[in-house]
């Protein structure tokens, strides 16, 4: 369904400056061929909230992104369009010192009441082979996205390449890139999170939802559409890579249609989706269960190579934060401010009100090592580690607080 521009605001988001580059980097390694590094933290900078109310005033936005940039869906809350922005604890300290400053959290970012730029961030990297089968065989990407959606045919909407689309040695030839960021401007802003969800169940009708085996064993719902990306603090990577060591680039054209501005998808009415998932994951069960067993034997020996102790005491240790999301004093938590350090000694220096952030318990510092934080809110009789790995969250409790619990060395 076509929306109508009345009484709606113009689409806004917001701009991320930080102080030093983000996103991709690509260099040769010691062999000469090309190497990537990604960094995908805001540590410290501003953020400004713009109108951006058609696909010609973002395909110029998108253009002149630097390295150090990134957008958000949302917008911030404070009084002035532009704010120092930082993380969580370090912009606690600077409003301490007087100075307004604002961290990437819901608490400051929200879609505002007006249109917004829905994103379908598309990497076909993880797809299973039947699903790029099925992709194909209809038509391509677009076709498929047509289908999902048969509004789009007539949407505004700007479709920009992946950064590492097009890169290349002077001496080959660029290799074959699918992804993309889709930007879609849809009538409500606010409505993006649910119009993801609706596309999401569409695939799971159609054929295009799977489940992805993470390296624990953990089933995650997956398809065509990451849901994930419908929060407004969530940061976008969409600038042009930074190159070095001749390295060249040729990116595919940037897409640009001069549409309407589509509404809000609703879920389907009836559940055949979700008992479609319900099978996919029933079916995928098995080799879950053998990931997870695998993945525990080789977390409990590097525990005992790297920590010491028993290999009985490991498997213990492993098997609560795995099966249980609790994490007892003999495990190690890899930290952002001091890397590796026992859970032990982190709560032995923990107190109300601070917060640390780490790495996920599980998937570790090279998924991303602030995809978690300890937090000690002062309303709050005991911390608890929140980790956002896989666009999911998940608490993780400490067995030294829980009832009854006994420390394990």
């Amino acid at each position: 369904m076509l929306g109508t521009n009345e009484d709606k605001q113009p689409a806004r988001l917001s701009v991320l400056r930080n102080k030093t580059w983000m996103g991709k980097k690509f260099f040769r390694g010691d062999d000469g061929d090309i190497q990537k590094q990604s960094n995908g933290l805001f540590t410290d900078g501003i953020v400004r909230s713009l109108e951006v109310p058609n696909t010609a005033q973002l395909a110029n936005l998108i253009a002149k992104l630097k390295p150090t940039d990134a957008l958000c869906l949302g917008v911030h809350n404070a009084d002035s369009n532009t704010v120092r922005a930082s993380t969580r604890i370090k912009s606690a300290r600077i409003q301490d010192s007087g100075i307004q400053c604002i961290a990437r959290t819901k608490d400051h970012f929200s879609f505002h009441d007006g249109e917004g730029w829905l994103l379908i961030d598309f990497d076909d990297k993880d797809l299973p082979q039947q699903i790029t089968d099925r992709i194909d065989s209809n038509g391509g990407i677009y076709a498929v996205l047509l289908r999902l959606w048969p509004e789009l045919e007539h949407g505004d909407f700007l479709i920009k390449p992946s950064s590492s689309a097009g890169v290349h040695l002077p001496e080959t030839k660029p290799a074959a890139v699918s992804g993309f960021h889709m930007f879609v401007r849809i009538k409500n802003a606010c409505a993006i999170p649910q119009t993801l969800q609706a596309l999401h169940a569409r695939c799971w009708d159609n054929g295009y939802g799977y489940h992805l085996i993470s390296k624990s064993g953990q089933q995650l719902d997956r398809s065509l559409i990451d849901v994930s990306v419908g929060s407004p603090e969530r940061l976008i990577f969409t600038a042009d890579p930074i190159l070095l060591d001749g390295i060249l680039r040729t990116p595919p054209p940037v897409v640009q249609q001069d549409g309407a501005v589509l509404c809000t998808l609703q879920l389907p009415v009836l559940s055949e989706w979700s008992r479609l998932r319900d099978i996919d994951r029933q079916r995928s069960s098995a080799e879950a269960l053998r990931v997870r067993a695998e993945f525990m034997d080789q977390q409990a020996e590097r525990h005992v190579r790297e920590f010491g102790g028993t290999l009985s005491n490991a498997r213990a240790v492993v098997t609560s934060r795995v099966q249980g999301r609790v994490l007892r004093d003999a495990d190690v938590l890899d930290t952002v401010s001091a890397g590796m350090q026992s859970v032990g000694s982190i709560l032995d220096a923990m107190a109300q009100g601070k917060i640390l952030a780490c790495a996920d318990p599980i998937e570790g510092r090279s998924y991303n090592p602030t995809a978690a934080a300890i937090l000690w809110q002062s309303n709050h009789k005991f911390p608890v580690l929140i980790s956002h790995a896989h666009g999911l969250q998940t608490v993780y409790r400490f067995e030294r607080f829980l009832a009854g619990g006994q420390r394990h060395g």
